[in-house]
């Protein structure tokens, strides 16, 4: 067999795949993500004569779980054929997660046989229910409590921090000079715990969700203001930093990002 004819519908714009669409809900309870993928799958698959077979392998563009379930339909969408006797296949279709990112691979066999056959196009239609894969960070924002306590309303678990996860971009200079550099940020949040005091420390939790996968993103977090009852440095830093996170499909959340809010210098 010769190698697979490779489409992808999730690029931009979409390699070998003609007006690719995607839906997605819920359904169930507990609930589970139903995935609806639809498209045509565009390519040559040419025979002289023999019945010559291959495969299609059509990226979808969207990751899942190990648990999912799947159907996949796809028909004869474009053929042409010179005067001879002819076969025209698409013999089975099924649904791959890849092993190394957990992407989802629609796979079909094709066949065609007749003098100059041609197999141009295959229309496909693909369900997918799989546990939902939710990207996020979580951890603790801890601090002495010389540095200030939480405020009556702090306490009572309204916002202390914002979490937010991105990158410093560089900016090219326009019209000659130096470039820049922007904070671009790919998710956020704030905290929404209460405070729990043990010692000398204060500690609030933080859930940060929706982080994109399979990218490097510093966390940083900031303290918003009026939320302490006294606050005696007069700028608050927080350790280590950068930190750095990195999620994948398999790999979706990561625990234990924790920080502590430390005296800086400086003017706020």
């Amino acid at each position: 067999m010769a190698n697979p004819i490779k489409c992808d519908a999730a690029s931009n714009p979409p390699v070998g795949v003609a007006t690719p669409k995607t839906i997605s809900m819920y359904v169930g309870n507990p609930p589970r993500e139903l995935m609806i993928f639809t498209g045509t799958a565009v390519f040559d698959w040419k025979s002289k004569a023999k019945l010559d077979r291959n495969e299609v392998v059509v990226n979808l563009g969207a990751t899942s779980t190990e648990a999912f379930q799947s159907t996949s339909t796809c028909s004869l969408a474009s053929f042409s054929n010179t005067d001879s006797e002819m076969i025209f296949a698409v013999d089975a279709s099924w649904v791959v997660r890849r092993a190394d990112d957990a992407g989802l691979e629609l796979h079909a066999n094709i066949a065609v046989q007749g003098n100059d056959s041609v197999l141009n196009r295959i229309s496909y239609h693909v369900q997918v229910l799989t546990d939902p894969v939710i990207a996020k960070i979580s951890g603790t924002i801890r601090w002495n409590k010389s540095l200030g306590d939480p405020t009556e309303a702090a306490k009572g678990g309204a916002n202390m921090f914002r979490v937010a996860a991105g990158n410093l971009v560089s900016v090219p200079a326009s019209g000659g000079g130096f470039g820049s550099t922007k904070w671009v940020e790919a998710a956020s949040t704030f905290t929404t715990a209460a405070p729990v005091q043990s010692g000398d420390f204060w500690a609030v939790a933080y859930v940060l969700e929706n982080v994109p996968l399979s990218q490097q993103f510093n966390v940083v977090p900031a303290l918003l203001d009026g939320v302490l009852t006294s606050v005696i440095v007069p700028y608050a830093t927080f350790m280590p930093a950068p930190r750095y996170v990195e999620l994948t499909p398999n790999d979706p959340t990561a625990t234990g990002v924790d920080f502590e809010m430390i005296a800086g210098q400086g003017v706020r």
